[in-house]
């Protein structure tokens, strides 16, 4: 098959639109659009498509868009199966993404190395992202038992300069601030155990990370976040538990901080005079929520620059018991307030240019 797309021009001739080069990297755009199944099926289309599947610049596989088979076939093991045959075929061209989501199982760790191994070190993947949750519905009692253990120090051996991790274990190594990962810029971790050591390790070996973002961490208990070259910082889904976790944010360059659905007993800001955009979201059905809302927004009088502050309309109670000195806030132009009107719908009301 010899696929064209043509015009005619002004002397009724037929002529190509992309030259040969520029259709390749058009079919190629389009491939790294697709799982990577659907990738390698387009090489039956025809004799000249069949290497281009191999030179996509992304590897994207996804368990839950995998066929199903019927017990007791195991759908895992020919997804797993045939991620090994496709990076036995893979050249060894780099790639800019590698994205895996699976259900993983004890039994395929030394298959789930392989793939991470390959995609870092052979194919030297720029974004790296493992989804071992995907959904709750993928899971039963046996899979909640069983959680890959990600091996940090193979980084060192790549340029990953993007890391997604979601329901696995950190096994960071000895002395991780001597090994400096410094290609990694951007982190979002989800459902990862992170003890208080294990976060200042993280980031004292990662010199050059500007982005963390964690949601529903846990093994935390006095969490310390301090970084010279840290920029956006997002928190996500830390619940309270009777321990009183305490958390310290000492970045002097974080320019925007995020709290979503976060319970922690102390909040401590410090450095704060180049942040600029803050975001506060708590459930109100939650008990004690606005506690935690208090808690949080009160961080804004350690920092006098914000110019973009998102929060819910609890405001006129900040307002109301007294905050101190309500000029701090005279140097925010936009400020979101939101309003829950039931579980479903959410009204947002901006307010433009407000100036003391």
């Amino acid at each position: 098959m010899n696929f064209q797309i043509r015009f005619m021009n002004q002397t009724g001739l037929w002529r190509s639109i992309f030259t040969p080069l520029e259709m390749e990297e058009l079919l190629l755009h389009i491939l790294t659009c697709l799982p990577i199944l659907e990738s390698v099926q387009t090489s039956l289309i025809s004799q000249k498509w069949r290497p281009l599947w191999s030179r996509v610049p992304s590897l994207n596989f996804l368990f839950e868009l995998f066929p199903p088979y019927e017990p007791p076939l195991d759908t895992r093991q020919f997804f797993a199966e045939f991620i090994d045959r496709v990076l036995i075929l893979r050249s060894n061209s780099p790639i800019h993404t590698f994205r895996l989501s699976f259900i993983y199982h004890g039994h395929y760790r030394s298959h789930v190395d392989s793939w991470v191994r390959s995609a870092i070190t052979r194919l030297r993947t720029r974004e790296l992202y493992l989804d071992f949750f995907i959904h709750k519905d993928f899971h039963d009692e046996e899979t909640h038992n069983h959680r890959y253990d990600f091996p940090f120090s193979v980084l060192r051996n790549g340029c990953v300069a993007i890391l997604g991790l979601t329901r696995c274990d950190l096994s960071l190594p000895a002395k991780m601030s001597t090994l400096r990962f410094c290609s990694i810029g951007s982190m979002f971790l989800n459902e990862v155990y992170l003890t208080d050591q294990a976060m200042l390790d993280l980031i004292s070996g990662c010199p050059n990370l500007e982005a963390l973002d964690l949601e529903n961490c846990l093994a935390h208990h006095h969490m310390k976040i301090c970084s010279a070259k840290l920029k956006r910082l997002a928190l996500r889904y830390f619940y309270d538990s009777e321990l009183k976790e305490t958390i310290l944010v000492d970045c002097p360059n974080l320019c925007s901080i995020s709290f979503n659905c976060c319970a922690f007993d102390k909040f401590v800001l410090k450095n704060a005079s180049s942040l600029v955009e803050f975001h506060v979201d708590i459930l109100h059905k939650i008990d004690r929520s606005y506690r935690y809302w208090n808690k949080v927004v009160r961080l804004l009088g350690q920092a006098p620059n914000v110019k973009h502050l998102n929060v819910q309309n609890w405001w006129f109670k900040i307002v109301y018991f007294g905050l101190g000195d309500i000029a701090v806030y005279f140097s925010i132009r936009l400020c979101l307030l939101g309003i829950e009107r039931d579980e479903n719908m959410k009204e947002w009301f901006s307010l433009a240019r407000w100036k003391g």
